[in-house]
């Protein structure tokens, strides 16, 4: 009989074996490493940690104070599955969030949930945001850097140039490949990154949450050299290329004035 058991007995059977059942982690660590080891959309919109506290929070509302050690073992397991969560984020992406458990601290499962959902969830529209935010921001630069090529394949870009009154869309929107693959492959300000989605996503908690750890530096939380790299990279990846530079387009074409 395992200790488990043991300190389950005065349930009744159903709930010994909903308990024995439900309480591992491991399905969520396996479903967990598929997040953050792909780009597959399938994984994008799956809020794996709001199923673990949905479920374990029913066990522990039901259970807990029936036993203090199923209590413990409850916490002990979400406590792992968290720093399970803040090591592999922090080493895929190059920063260290400096965020330690303590029972003073009551923030550290509030701030890994939302390194979760910006590094995760969010992950690729954060991305698009960004490269759409930052070609709109240096807008007139790009223009200028990319007018001359324009203007030699004047006759490739006729049925842009009729759908757009200022000739800089125009030139972004013939161009828009060649820029986004520049801007990944060449851009290294990390909290550029976060300062301009922070202007299109204020409202997002994920989004404040890492101004707050990164910018405000609330933890001393900071950017590896490579964080640029590994954040940006595998958007270049060439199963998805396709769909970032249309979503990319999209976004840039919201904001541009039509004739």
């Amino acid at each position: 009989m395992s200790i488990l058991e043991e300190h389950i007995l005065p349930l009744e059977n159903r709930d010994k074996d909903y308990i024995l059942h439900h309480l591992s982690d491991q399905i969520f660590i396996e479903n967990l490493e598929k997040q953050l080891t792909t780009l597959c959309p399938n994984y994008y919109n799956i809020n794996i940690l709001d199923i673990f506290n949905d479920r374990y929070n029913f066990i522990l509302a039901k259970y807990g104070e029936s036993s203090n050690w199923i209590k413990d073992t409850i916490n002990q397991t979400k406590f792992e599955l968290y720093e399970f969560i803040k090591k592999e984020i922090e080493s895929r992406f190059d920063i260290n969030t400096n965020l330690d458990y303590s029972y003073i601290d009551i923030n550290y499962f509030y701030y890994i949930a939302r390194l979760y959902e910006f590094f995760v969830i969010d992950y690729k529209s954060n991305v698009i945001k960004f490269l759409s935010s930052y070609i709109l921001s240096e807008k007139q630069f790009l223009a200028q850097e990319y007018r001359d090529i324009t203007i030699k394949k004047d006759l490739g870009i006729i049925s842009i140039k009729k759908i757009f009154s200022k000739f800089d869309d125009v030139i972004i929107i013939a161009n828009i490949e060649d820029i986004v693959k520049n801007i990944i492959l060449n851009f290294e300000d990390a909290e550029l990154v976060l300062e301009l989605l922070y202007k299109t996503n204020d409202s997002e908690i994920s989004t404040n949450a890492m101004v707050d750890l990164f910018i405000n530096t609330k933890y001393n939380s900071n950017f590896g050299n490579n964080f640029c790299h590994n954040f940006l990279n595998p958007f270049l990846d060439i199963n998805i290329w396709s769909e970032v530079i249309f979503e990319v387009k999209s976004e840039l074409i919201k904001t541009f004035p039509k004739k």
